[in-house]
């Protein structure tokens, strides 16, 4: 039924585009739920993979949640007949938050609690998928001399987290949050003043904040970040 319902709801958004009038919104609706797939299966494919690098998880959030919303912004462009200069900046506007999002998503799975999330903790590891988190787990414990076997951390949620709190880990993802939040509002710098840009640069801040406030579990000093 779910699976159902999700293809009802897609071609449902066709038949409502198909009302737009723009052929431009339809084309960036296809290409970014193709992207989304190829993502998805990606992800899929490399489970339990404890060789995916920084570069392909990257990769396959950037197919993911990531093309989804720098596609959502530059539909903004389109409707608002923007110069293309303004369209790309919205779509790394988009791209770029899109990346700091699902980073800090993926860290809410082993840092956060079900009551702040609504959504069960843990779910990522026990299905094998090698987020930000881990990924620095262990490139992390590799510099220090220690070399963490990953694959035996998919049944062992608890110890995952003793390891991610040990080695520090919740530092290098507000890093990393941010610098994706920092190249996000970079790309507004060609928008003049108004209420929208407005909006778009308080939707950097409160996910910044919102990243320092969630990842707090090991007290990173902010003022070096």
């Amino acid at each position: 039924m779910a699976l159902l319902l999700g293809d009802y709801l897609y071609f449902k958004a066709f038949s409502l585009l198909s009302r737009v009038n723009e052929e431009k919104i339809s084309e960036v609706v296809s290409a970014t739920a193709q992207r989304i797939c190829g993502g998805e299966i990606s992800q899929t494919r490399r489970s339990f993979d404890v060789t995916v690098n920084e570069e392909e998880y990257l990769e396959i959030i950037a197919c993911k949640t990531a093309s989804f919303m720098a596609a959502c912004c530059q539909i903004g462009g389109i409707l608002a007949r923007s110069p293309l200069s303004i369209e790309k900046a919205l779509i790394g506007y988009g791209l770029n938050f899109g990346m700091a999002f699902q980073i800090l998503d993926d860290c809410l799975d082993f840092f956060s609690s079900p009551e702040k999330t609504g959504k069960t903790l843990g779910k990522d590891i026990q299905q094998g998928k090698l987020t930000f988190p881990l990924i620095y787990l262990r490139k992390t414990s590799q510099v220090e001399g220690n070399k963490i076997d990953l694959s035996k951390l998919f049944s062992q949620k608890e110890q995952a987290l003793a390891l991610l709190k040990e080695y520090r880990i919740t530092q290098v993802c507000v890093k990393k949050i941010k610098s994706f939040l920092n190249v996000a509002e970079e790309n507004l710098g060609i928008l003049k003043p108004s209420f929208a840009k407005n909006s778009l640069e308080l939707i950097v801040k409160y996910l910044g904040e919102k990243s320092v406030g969630i990842l707090s579990a090991d007290k990173p000093d902010i003022a070096k970040l």
